[in-house]
């Protein structure tokens, strides 16, 4: 990503940061109302899918093999670097790949709906497999707030509220 910005500067860009959603967009009000809008509904498909395969041994095993978060198993200092990867970096570089770059690029060329779902399945298949189906849904929030406010930060608040609250809900797993 930081070549990307980088080659983009050196080739004097004129534009960079609304070129890749970095800019006001419509301004933060709009920013904070599609994350106050559009953050809720991914969240609970998360909730609902950790319920799920906590319930069916199989998607339990295999999603227990995937876990890397789970707080209770590191030390605090861990944990500390497990939040703030997973709440502020994550948001921050994925949203920037994938909302930026990847779904303005496409929307460019594309209908909105298409783009919406071809980004949030490529968004979704660089995560863990067992984590499909939540970070699809994911993936088409974020890029719903981008749409509604057209900048990133959206996205990243929508994002970085998911990881936060996924990471809260690992104990229903166990």
């Amino acid at each position: 990503m930081l070549l990307v910005l980088g080659a983009r500067a050196v080739m004097r860009t004129r534009h960079l940061l609304s070129d890749v959603g970095l800019a006001a967009g419509r301004g933060a009000a709009a920013t904070l109302r599609a994350w106050a809008a559009l953050t809720l509904a991914p969240i609970a498909i998360a909730g609902l899918y950790l319920l799920i395969v906590k319930h069916s041994p199989t998607l339990r095993e295999i999603a227990l093999r995937w876990a890397r978060s789970d707080l209770s198993a590191v030390g605090a200092g861990a944990a500390v670097w497990v939040i703030l990867l997973a709440v502020v970096a994550a948001p921050l570089c994925e949203e920037l790949i994938f909302r930026g770059m990847i779904f303005r690029g496409l929307r460019k060329g594309y209908g909105r709906w298409l783009s919406i779902l071809a980004g949030a399945f490529l968004f979704a298949v660089v995560h863990p497999p067992i984590s499909f189906v939540p970070v699809f849904a994911l993936g088409i929030f974020a890029a719903l707030a981008f749409e509604y406010s057209d900048a990133v930060w959206s996205g990243m608040l929508v994002h970085a509220s998911y990881n936060a609250a996924v990471l809260l809900m690992q104990p229903i797993l166990q």
